[in-house]
Order: C-alpha cells, then sequence, then structure tokens
C-alpha cells in the first residue's frame, strides 16, 4: 500500500512517518482525554474506541462519553473526603436557576367525612341501580337454544344463501 501510494504521491515515505503516528493519536484522543480527566469507566471507553472507533459514530460515542462528569475519586480527592467532585467541574449546588418556578398552587381543605359518606352512599346506590337494571334486561331476553354446525346449515340452506350472492364490482361489468 505505501509502494502504490508512493508512485502516486511524490515524498509520502517521507511523510508516511509523521502521518501514521499523528492518525493513531487522533483515533485514540477519547482514550487519552478519559484517561487524563480519571474518569470511572476507561477500559470500557478504550474498548468501545478501539472496536468501534472507525465508525464516526463510535468515535463520537467514545468522546461524548470520556468528557461525562463520571469521573473516579482521585487520592488527594479521598482523604480530603469531598467524594467524586472535581473542582474543575460545576455541580448541581453551585447552579442557582435563573427564573425562579411558581409556587405550586394551594390545594383546598378536604370535604368534612360527612359530606365523603353521603358521596359513598350516592355511588353504592347508582350502581345497585345499573346491576338491577342489567339484570332485568337479560332476564326479559329469551336466550335461543345451542344448535349444532349441521343445524344452522339445514336452517339456513346453506350460507350464504344464493339470492344473497354479493354483486360483482363495477369496473369487471365494464371490462
Amino acid at each position: 500500500m505505501i509502494d502504490a501510494l508512493s508512485q502516486r504521491i511524490p515524498g509520502f515515505e517521507d511523510w508516511a512517518i509523521v502521518i501514521f503516528p499523528l492518525s493513531l493519536i487522533a483515533y485514540f484522543v477519547p482514550v487519552l482525554v478519559a484517561v487524563a480527566r480519571r474518569h470511572r469507566y476507561v477500559s470500557a471507553i478504550t474498548l468501545i474506541n478501539a472496536f468501534l472507533g472507525w465508525t464516526v459514530l463510535g468515535w463520537l460515542g467514545a468522546m461524548i462519553w470520556a468528557v461525562n462528569k463520571d469521573i473516579s475519586d482521585s487520592p488527594k480527592e479521598s482523604a480530603k473526603g469531598k467524594g467524586s467532585e472535581a473542582p474543575r467541574e460545576p455541580t448541581w449546588k453551585n447552579i442557582e436557576p435563573v427564573f425562579a418556578a411558581p409556587a405550586p398552587p394551594v390545594s383546598p381543605p378536604l370535604q368534612e367525612e360527612k359530606s365523603m359518606e353521603k358521596r359513598f352512599e350516592e355511588l353504592q346506590k347508582l350502581l345497585h341501580d345499573h346491576d338491577g337494571y342489567v339484570e332485568q334486561k337479560f332476564a326479559n331476553e329469551k336466550t335461543p337454544e345451542p344448535r349444532t354446525y349441521a343445524e344452522f346449515l339445514n336452517e339456513t340452506k346453506g350460507f350464504p344463501p344464493p339470492e344473497a350472492k354479493p354483486e360483482p364490482p363495477r369496473w369487471k361489468k365494464l371490462g
């Protein structure tokens, strides 16, 4: 490959010594960023960058994950007891809202127990009335006696009845 490129591009062999290491460093920039920031998941970022970095999405995903705030405790900070917050990272404690949210509306006081009991009784009456209506409706209806498929065909003389054949589509009539 280098021979083919050196025939097309004069002096490529001299530049290949510089271009190859620079492209390799550029390829692994997400790993270098994760190591420099002491990211918690350096090994996972390295694997994603090594195997999926040749796709633009894999490289961008590794880079975004590397600059994420998820960093591990450094020995100096864990001795101080500050936790995983690095001094260069903003925290939600430091950020104040620009616009204060309006106060939530005050809910009305709860209804008295007597009115709640009255509503419950009204609902029970409505349900009882509805149940009685449904029972009365089904009691008046006569359920058909069960029959077999052969009995159904004998009663209907085949299905569909010969006189109920659907009309052919209009385009068949014209054609």
